[in-house]
């Protein structure tokens, strides 16, 4: 009786304890002052903190937060704002369940971009019912409210009438009045107040005393840029303008007008304030680094780089240019010396965010994980409206397979920064990861339409249109993403600081060879490999599409070697089918075995399993099983691949067993090392089909082969790349005639050593190689004497042995035009 007295006092009291209340959001950013209605009173509130349901946020004056909701849905708060989380509840429209949010816009502003979840706003004068949008909602004083729609479909409604709202359109209510629409001219000025604005003018360690004084430039300019911090664009360009009429050749004033213009997508304004901006004052270093940032987004890198190393030589001591050389130095593979600007960026401003989060991604790069997660996470709490930060952090999340709060970190970084492309491309491939087809393809969608110049939206969806059998599409998207990369193929991702391994080791020649399109897949690989023969995504593909032409097993397995030998750290498995030649097997059935119909797209630290089968008449089974992982530094592969068959006729059967052990090792950012092993065992009947339909029906053939091969790959600089290989072969092959007890027997025994230097410059490649083998091949022959029983009486038929060598060098010159 006590017990269950107890139990229903816990009962009673737990709804009530604010411990156990339902959390319906977090805090992912403030700017200034956020304060929450918990327990009947107003408390601060900050960065990471969760919300419950019931509960109220307000932002003070030239305030802003952001807060991503438990079911996915992004929302940022303007200052002076009021919003209520009301209780979520669960509504049935059709069959499914589904989660219904209830908000309460008290007063102020808001923006809000769900997740294809219904959700529902209040305010007094109407109430908007949202699934799957984007879109800007404004309750005024006189208790009107204004709501703008940049993306899906809102119902907007009172007791008075109810309008549907699409993107591009807005509407207002009144009380007592029914809802009115209109067009909405410029949608991007009804959200620029959510946008990150970079400080590109930084902090000086001396205070100039023009800041103070209303009559000089400088001061609007500063008041600019606070305004800026404040999501207050509209006042913001009404001090720029202050400071250009006190001054008008004030660079800086150009140059945080250029940075306004650059995030709202206007490049080619952008581009004139940045010009206008080094008119002014050729000795400005953050004239130079607007122009620096404004070239990196029309993705002219070398002119970016150009850029900021004139801001960095005019001011040796500006963190933001010496850290935006650094992000540009690393996007163009030149990672030793990316990290020793950064680290005089570290030494200038140790405590600057965006500094923190470049060298994150540098860490990731050398494989410091650990160390790359600590600077994400400091880069946040130093500035938690930067959403480069978090993006990074999804990254670490993903490698550490924890999948759900990278998802959760990658969500963050697109609320914080929603109009930035990549952002959305890699939120797209994450929930592709996730195999969440439908937001996958939302955010791809998205990105696409943020930056239509981007390739890498088109690159990822060409992938996810794979993996959910449209292959056309897949093909259409593919070819889009090589027409925005100069007609190169992506086989990275612009983000610059990600290196996107998983995704540049995609099987892309499978797209091509689904649809037929086998020629175009090796055009492609073959322009790709001539003007970068050290793209091992390049040889990658060529390899794929050499695997649906016949007789090109060769050439299949020199583009795999090649591949292997240039790739980094392995992230795909290793098939023991795709690296032998002339394993007879009949053609048809799928060109590829399952194990690449899903392509994984971030690099994840575990062991993976990989299997498929098949069966058919005439005794056909076969199946290919592969454990594969990643460790840190190592990775490793183990497969198995076996097939079988009895042909159409009497003695026309196949038999083959593979296996192989694939390890490589990241000795450093510069030196891999690899080691492979494979066995096979095959054994045939007479398989020729001789045109009178005659064979031998005693004819058997027997196969046994080792194979062990060590690799390494050193890159002493991004434009040099030396690899080398050595392969070691014993192969047994046995022929026998079971009616005359006829058997020869060959072993062969070499080995195969090459290695390779590859050079790249703008105008032309350099290859030269060297290459040497040594094989010897002895040949036995037995026959019996007497009957065919009489096994134990043989004598020597034949006997003979040869050993070969070779010397072999060249080199090929390539130029580009």
């Amino acid at each position: 009786m006590n017990r269950l007295y107890w139990l229903l006092v816990v009962a009673l009291l737990l709804p009530f304890h604010p411990a156990l209340a339902q959390e319906v959001g977090e805090i992912v950013s403030v700017v200034g002052i956020a304060e929450v209605l918990r327990q009947g009173r107003w408390q601060p509130i900050g960065t990471g903190e969760s919300l419950a349901a019931g509960e109220v946020l307000r932002t003070g004056e030239g305030s802003r937060a952001a807060v991503l909701l438990a079911n996915g849905a992004q929302i940022k708060l303007n200052g002076n704002s009021q919003l209520e989380l009301k209780q979520a509840r669960t509504i049935v429209p059709v069959s499914n369940g589904l989660l219904q949010n209830a908000l309460r816009l008290l007063s102020g502003e808001i923006w809000v971009r769900d997740n294809n979840q219904l959700l529902e706003i209040q305010t007094v004068p109407a109430t908007a019912t949202i699934r799957g949008t984007e879109f800007n909602l404004a309750v005024g004083p006189a208790d009107a409210a204004r709501l703008a729609v940049l993306d899906g479909l809102v119902e907007f409604s009172n007791p008075q009438g109810s309008v549907l709202v699409a993107a591009n359109e807005q509407a207002s209510a009144k009380v007592g009045e029914a809802p009115r629409k209109t067009v909405l001219l410029n949608p991007l000025d009804a959200v620029q107040w959510s946008l990150y604005y970079p400080n590109v003018i930084g902090t000086a360690t001396q205070r100039d005393p023009r800041w103070d004084d209303p009559r000089s430039s400088l001061y609007w300019v500063q008041a600019a840029q606070n305004h800026l911090l404040r999501g207050q664009v509209v006042a913001a360009r009404q001090a720029i303008d202050r400071a250009l009429t006190l001054d008008p050749n004030d660079a800086l004033a150009y140059s945080l007008r250029s940075n306004i213009d650059l995030v709202q997508n206007h490049k080619t304004l952008a581009l004139a304030d940045a010009e206008r901006a080094i008119a002014a004052d050729p000795s400005s270093s953050t004239a130079y680094l607007s122009l620096s940032l404004v070239r990196q987004a029309e993705f002219d890198l070398e002119a970016a780089l150009e850029a900021a190393r004139k801001a960095v030589a005019l001011d040796p001591y500006n963190a933001r240019a010496l850290i935006q050389e650094s992000s540009l130095l690393f996007g163009m593979g030149r990672l030793r010396e990316a990290v020793k600007v950064a680290e005089r960026a570290r030494q200038r401003a140790p405590d600057d965010a965006m500094v923190n989060t470049v060298w994150g991604f540098l860490q990731l790069a050398r494989n410091r994980v650990n160390e790359a997660r600590e600077a994400f996470q400091v880069a946040i709490a130093q500035d938690s409206t930067l959403g480069l930060p978090q993006l990074g952090l999804g990254l670490v999340l993903f490698r550490h397979n924890q999948t759900d709060k990278a998802i959760e970190a990658m969500r963050k970084a697109a609320l914080l920064e929603p109009k930035v492309s990549l952002y959305n491309s890699y939120l797209g491939k994450a929930f592709y990861e996730d195999k969440q087809n439908q937001p996958a393809q939302k955010y791809l969608e998205a990105a696409k339409q943020l930056d239509p110049r981007d390739p890498t939206p088109w690159y990822y969806d060409a992938i996810r249109l794979q993996s959910v059998n449209q292959p056309v599409a897949a093909v259409e998207n593919l070819q889009k993403s090589i027409d925005l990369n100069d007609d190169r193929g992506v086989y990275r991702s612009r983000l610059l600081l990600d290196e996107d391994l998983a995704a540049r080791s995609a099987t892309l020649g499978r797209v091509y060879n689904e649809v037929g399109f086998t020629e175009l897949g090796l055009q492609e690989g073959w322009q790709s490999v001539n003007r970068d023969p050290s793209n091992y995504s390049a040889h990658r593909l060529l390899a794929d599409s050499y695997v649906a032409l016949p007789n090109a097993e060769a050439a299949r397995v020199s583009e795999l070697l090649q591949a292997q030998l240039l790739q980094p750290i392995n992230i795909t498995p290793v098939s023991p089918r795709v690296a032998e030649t002339r394993l007879m097997i009949p053609s048809g059935g799928p060109p590829i075995p399952s194990l690449y119909e899903f392509n994984p797209l971030f690099v994840q630290d575990r062991p993976s399993l990989f299997f498929s089968g098949l069966g058919g008449n005439q005794n056909t089974w076969g199946d290919e099983f592969i454990v594969s992982g990643l460790a840190d530094r190592f990775s490793y592969s183990l497969g198995q691949f076996s097939y079988q068959n009895n042909g159409y006729r009497e003695n026309n059967d196949l038999k083959n067993n593979l296996y192989n052990l694939f390890a490589q090792v990241a000795a450093t950012s510069d030196l891999n090392l690899q080691a492979e092993y494979r066995y096979r065992e095959t054994t045939t009947g007479d398989l020729a089909s001789n045109f009178d339909g005659s064979f031998h029906r005693f004819e058997r053939r027997e196969i046994n082969q080792n194979v062990a091969r060590v690799g390494a790959h050193y890159s002493p600089s991004p434009q040099t790349d030396i690899i080398a290989s050595v392969i070691y072969t014993d192969r047994d092959s046995t022929l026998k005639y079971k009616d005359t007890n006829y058997t020869a027997e060959f072993n062969a025994k070499g080995y195969q050593a090459e290695a390779q230097l590859l050079h790249k410059a703008d105008d032309f490649n350099f290859m030269v190689g060297l290459g040497g083998y040594a094989l010897d091949v002895d040949t036995i022959g037995f026959n019996s004497l007497g009957r065919i029983e009489q096994k134990n009486r043989l004598r020597l038929h034949q006997y003979q042995m040869a050993r070969t060598s070779k010397l072999d060098c060249g080199f090929e010159l390539s130029i580009r035009r």
